[in-house]
């Protein structure tokens, strides 16, 4: 039988914390993203043995059962979760990686023979539903040993932002960064962008989001805005990265030197557009690159950088240059 990406995958129920239970229609080709989207993140492969541990009609036990096998992986599935049970489970099957929520964590955590389990096949664990506490997330890293990770999602979308394991700790308050190929927005309540550091509503765009309500088109036609985002309901905010703070800027977009490319007009735009542009200086004339720099100058009011290699001859005179400009 053939099977199209549009065609339907399942339909999960979910009422989230505010409504009546809906149908998610899931599609195939949102099935598949989804599955190699976590691979990509997770690392994922066939030589890695998954524990679930959570319902199967839940998202995320949905999500490992019928996603995470499509790239084989072996995959360890319990009726129920009992602590004692999932620790050993986890030794004698040699599990790679398994999701819990926090409160799975705690449980296990607290049973008197956890170390008494050879735990070290764990390479990543996940975690999500529910937020984390940082002295619980400490716990889990230090004493399970192995690479920890949070996302905030919905069984619309999946994923909606993703704190990877360098930043569990660091970042520890946040819920992370967008997934790639995915697109998210804050609105406030007619649909516009909110301003960095403004509350606003999570809405989201790309291949993961869910096809419809089933049989609810009121609902579908609510929860989307009309350039196709899907808003959640859920409020967060937006905050500049280190990068941004300390260059001052909007995003996260650094131009490179790009040689004679890298000139005035391009590394205005870069900044006008909220990013960090710069202006190249290979292949120039210290006089040209001074006129290049005043070109920035007249074009944008926004922080940008000059680019100049340590290995040129002309350092000095195109430093002096700058320092003019």
């Amino acid at each position: 039988m053939e099977v199209d990406t549009n065609d339907v995958a399942a339909i999960l129920y979910s009422s989230g914390t505010t409504s009546l239970p809906k149908g998610i229609v899931i599609t195939q080709g949102n099935q598949v993203f989804r599955a190699y989207s976590f691979a990509i993140e997770w690392s994922l492969n066939y030589n890695d043995v998954i524990l679930v541990t959570v319902p199967i009609y839940h998202s995320m036990g949905h999500l490992y059962a019928f996603y995470v096998s499509l790239l084989g992986c072996k995959l360890i599935i319990t009726r129920n979760f009992q602590e004692e049970n999932t620790l050993r489970l986890i030794q004698d099957y040699k599990v790679t990686s398994a999701f819990f929520v926090p409160t799975q964590y705690i449980l296990m955590l607290e049973s008197p023979s956890f170390h008494q389990y050879d735990l070290s096949s764990l390479r990543l664990l996940v975690s999500a539903g529910a937020p984390m506490t940082e002295v619980t997330k400490k716990r889990v890293i230090e004493n399970f040993n192995c690479k920890f990770t949070e996302f905030y999602g919905t069984t619309e979308v999946s994923p909606l932002a993703i704190l990877r394991p360098k930043d569990v700790l660091r970042k520890s308050a946040s819920v992370g960064q967008r997934p790639s190929f995915m697109v998210v927005r804050l609105l406030d309540k007619k649909g516009n962008e909110v301003a960095i550091g403004e509350e606003g509503e999570f809405a989201t765009k790309g291949p993961s989001i869910f096809l419809e309500y089933y049989k609810n088109n009121e609902e579908t036609e609510k929860a989307r805005t009309p350039d196709g985002f899907h808003r959640t309901g859920d409020m967060e905010k937006l905050h500049l990265n280190r990068v941004c703070e300390l260059l001052e800027i909007d995003v996260p977009v650094i131009e490179g030197g790009l040689a004679y490319v890298g000139n005035g007009l391009l590394a205005a735009a870069v900044s006008n557009g909220g990013g960090f542009g710069q202006v190249g200086s290979a292949g120039r004339t210290p006089e040209n690159f001074e006129e290049e720099i005043l070109l920035v100058r007249e074009a944008t009011e926004n922080p940008f950088g000059v680019n100049i290699p340590i290995v040129s001859i002309q350092t000095i005179h195109l430093i002096w240059k700058s320092l003019k400009a």
